[in-house]
């Protein structure tokens, strides 16, 4: 009971001692906020337009730059300037006035022609690599959508004679229907007039495949041209049969064979017909984008930039805040003289740490209280899970980050050597924390150091309770707390050594 008592005692020191600074208290609570909401209302997000400028050749025709600058004025590049001056726009660049300079080839028909690809030269004066490698991905979505307008525009000419296969083959279909009427009426001489007709359509209808076949085949290799090459190589199969029958109708002179044959013709020209028109329907766009990918988000909760990144921040306080703290009180009574008192004391060392854990405990739970509420109230921040999952995540990132706080108190010397210690621990907890870079972007030997920080398993506890409404996982849960059990352990095992009469 006397250790509860001696506990109880110095919480209620530590929590008096905070109290009773009304600017600590505001700088707490509403500094943090404050920092909150500047990031909410300063940050955008998203990617910045790229400052372009076109550089055309003399001999490029209009039709070809307006081309050029649809393909690249569409989405991330924003066109400032076209123009066939390139040391002018060279110049630009080097002043920083521009992002990018597009120069197009002056002969790339004829480099074509050559059997190479022409190139497309981008320029960019960029030191930072994440922007550079955003640069390099745009110019190459803007490089495929011009190769793609190219192959379509190919298709839509090279396709008129899959149109003209497909109105033969109605053509065909027509004057099959004729010849049955023919043939079962007994008009034996306009059986034969048909029969001349849908042979000299059948021959057009052979040339007409192999050119169908010989322009998808060359003008793209994409599934969509491959579906309708397959389609129109299925046709001469199709008129292979279409012949067959009138042979046997030119040959038969059976009237129930000429109507059982007639029929048969039917049924083949209207599967003729039908690839046909399915060859001649095709639009050129589809036979070179044959699919429509699209993304579709599961998640339960699709965030903003600001609404994913306040869990983050909220973490990344959370864990400065509890570190600084009860660190700068460790070094504090030790400056202060306050260890000569606790040396002849009754009080235990377990005493003294559970009672300043609890304390600044209490102050880092309500710091949170403040700022979940104040980011869900003030910048809409969601929080849609449980709320006991939510002070777990909360609970388990002060006890490791006291625990990591005390220890750092405890090896330090001066208040400037905590805070210089406590800055160290944010400044690494910003770089490996996974607060702005993932941690599958780290190297494998980098993890360790992730791990060793309160902030990885608060930054992922908070997100998956905070945006997914997902409990904290148990891998996330429960090393936090070792890591501060660790750290309380050899904090007062030094702490106690400190006490030791001299």
């Amino acid at each position: 009971m006397k250790e509860l008592i001696r506990i109880w005692a110095f919480a209620v020191k530590e929590l008096r001692t905070i109290f009773r600074q009304k600017r600590l208290l505001g700088t707490l609570v509403l500094g943090p906020f404050l920092i909150l909401l500047l990031f909410g209302v300063g940050f955008k997000g998203g990617q910045v337009p790229i400052r372009t400028i076109v550089v055309v050749p003399g001999a490029t025709a209009t039709q070809e730059v307006e081309r050029y600058r649809q393909a690249f004025g569409t989405g991330t590049f924003q066109i400032v300037d076209v123009t066939r001056d390139e040391p002018a726009a060279r110049a630009r660049l080097d002043r920083r006035q521009v992002d990018a300079v597009v120069v197009l080839p002056g002969d790339a028909f004829d480099t074509i022609y050559g059997g190479h690809q022409a190139q497309i030269a981008v320029l960019v004066n960029e030191i930072d690599p994440v922007r550079r490698s955003w640069i390099d991905y745009n110019t190459f979505v803007a490089g495929s959508g011009i190769n793609r307008s190219i192959v379509t525009e190919a298709l839509r000419e090279g396709k008129s004679p899959t149109q003209q296969l497909g109105a033969t083959a109605d053509r065909l279909d027509a004057r099959a229907q004729q010849l049955r009427a023919d043939v079962e009426g007994g008009d034996a001489a306009a059986a034969r007039g048909t029969i001349a007709q849908m042979r000299s359509d059948t021959a057009l209808a052979r040339a007409l495949t192999g050119g169908a076949l010989s322009s998808l085949e060359t003008a793209g290799q994409s599934l969509g041209a491959r579906a309708a090459a397959d389609v129109v190589g299925r046709v001469n199969g199709e008129l292979d049969r279409v012949d067959a029958d009138l042979n046997a109708l030119e040959s038969s002179t059976d009237p129930t064979q000429r109507r059982q044959a007639a029929a048969q013709l039917q049924n083949d020209t209207g599967a003729l017909k039908a690839d046909g028109d399915k060859i001649a329907a095709i639009p050129a766009e589809v036979l070179v984008s044959p699919f429509d990918a699209k993304t579709r988000n599961v998640a339960p909760n699709e965030p903003r930039y600001v609404a994913f990144y306040a869990p983050a921040v909220i973490a990344l306080l959370l864990q400065h805040l509890a570190i600084t703290l009860i660190a700068l009180s460790v070094v504090r009574e030790r400056l202060l003289g306050a260890l000569e008192l606790f040396r002849v004391a009754p009080v235990s060392t377990p005493t003294i740490v559970v009672g300043k854990t609890i304390a600044f405990a209490v102050v880092g739970g309500l710091v949170a209280l403040a700022l979940v509420v104040l980011a869900n109230r003030g910048l809409g921040v969601p929080a849609i899970g449980n709320v006991r999952d939510l002070w777990e995540s909360i609970g388990v990132l002060l006890v490791a980050a006291l625990g990591l706080g005390f220890l750092i108190g405890v090896v330090s010397r001066t208040e400037n050597q905590a805070v210089q210690l406590a800055m160290l621990s944010l400044i690494a907890s910003t770089f490996f924390g996974g607060f702005f870079i993932a941690l599958d972007q780290l190297e494998p030997f980098a993890w360790a150091l992730s791990y060793l920080l309160p902030v990885t398993y608060g930054i992922r506890n908070l997100q998956d309770v905070m945006l997914r409404g997902a409990p904290p996982e148990p891998l996330y849960l429960y090393p936090p707390l070792a890591l501060g059990l660790v750290c309380y352990v050899v904090g007062t095992v030094l702490f106690r050594r400190q006490l030791r009469p001299r």
